[in-house]
């Protein structure tokens, strides 16, 4: 077996062995370029993928470690979880994806991450959604994430990216068992999803609200700008930069892929340029994976001149080109036009 990753500290003399999470069922095409970007970004940082066998082999071509969730399904709150799971309330399109009850998996991930950090004696560590490419060391982040229990993304309804440790897993993980044993606050939360979110069905996210209002976690937005940067909540939505229409005509953020291969956004407000440490890809092309994962190889040291963004590409004109696409669909488009 795989050795042990961590000492069970989080201080800053050990951040170097805070590992990088990522969870996800299937072998969707995208997660190929999410880890091997990952693994080009970090390259000291343990990485592991907590998958199934449908994935192992992408974990092993991008130099990552896999373990698969089956392993790590043990222990008093998972059991607990099973007993007490039910659709508080269900999504407009269905509960199933993939042939997996996705609204369940949201939740019993972090069941299974909260196992494999025991097991591995892991003590700070980083989690992201297996849609986030990410773009710079993560090492050189964590010193002013100390005293923090967790960051939050989701804008601010999830927790995600810098974790200070299992115990603060296992709060939220008695917190989501405590709700689906509550079904006075079960009927509440179903009431309020319908009325502000009519599409949405319960899930991790508001059971993360419910956490943090009744326990008050010390927690910060992953996406508060730091020295002129930003972790990335979702390239759909602006968080004040300018934005960009994409082939298909969905708008995300204008994201410039400056020279050295870092990228980067303009505020709305004032043309004031942003770096990105991550992105989050979440519902544009799988192309667009593919283009932030062939910029971020060109990677030189960083370049001192002012970023330009009048002589800079954007991730939309990268995909406008075709870049990106296969080369089938490029030469079906060159004949149709389209």
């Amino acid at each position: 077996s795989a050795q042990r990753i961590g000492t069970g500290r989080s201080t800053s003399a050990h951040v170097d062995e805070a590992p990088i999470l990522f969870c996800h069922y299937g072998n969707k095409r995208y997660l190929r370029y999410v880890l091997t970007c990952a693994r080009l970004s970090n390259p000291d940082k343990p990485i592991i993928l907590l998958g199934d066998e449908t994935n192992r082999g992408t974990a092993k071509r991008a130099g990552v470690r896999h373990e698969p969730f089956d392993a790590y399904a043990d222990g008093e709150l998972l059991a607990t979880f099973h007993e007490v799971y039910r659709r508080v309330r269900e999504p407009a399109g269905g509960s199933m994806r993939g042939g997996r009850d996705w609204q369940k998996f949201v939740f019993q991930r972090w069941f299974h991450v909260e196992r494999f950090l025991r097991a591995e004696n892991v003590g700070s560590f980083w989690h992201f959604d297996s849609d986030t490419m990410l773009l710079s060391a993560l090492g050189s982040h964590e010193a002013r994430f100390e005293g923090v229990d967790c960051t939050e993304q989701c804008s601010g309804r999830c927790m995600n990216g810098w974790v200070a440790g299992p115990h603060v897993v296992e709060r939220y993980l008695r917190k989501i068992n405590e709700i689906f044993q509550d079904p006075e606050r079960c009927a509440q939360l179903a009431e309020q999803i319908a009325r502000s979110e009519p599409e949405s069905g319960y899930t991790e996210m508001h059971a993360f609200e419910c956490w943090r209002a009744d326990e008050q976690p010390r927690t910060v937005r992953l996406n508060a700008e730091h020295d002129d940067a930003t972790f990335d909540d979702c390239v759909c939505h602006d968080d004040g930069l300018r934005t960009e229409a994409l082939p298909d005509g969905r708008h995300t953020k204008a994201v410039h892929l400056h020279p050295d291969g870092r990228f980067f956004g303009v505020t709305a407000a004032d043309g004031r340029p942003v770096w990105f440490h991550s992105l989050n890809l979440s519902w544009v092309p799988n192309a667009a994976f593919d283009v932030v994962l062939a910029h971020r190889r060109t990677s030189t040291r960083a370049d001192d001149a002012a970023p330009d963004p009048q002589g800079t590409d954007t991730l939309g004109a990268r995909l406008s080109a075709g870049q990106g696409q296969r080369p089938l669909r490029r030469l079906w488009r060159r004949i149709t036009g389209g």
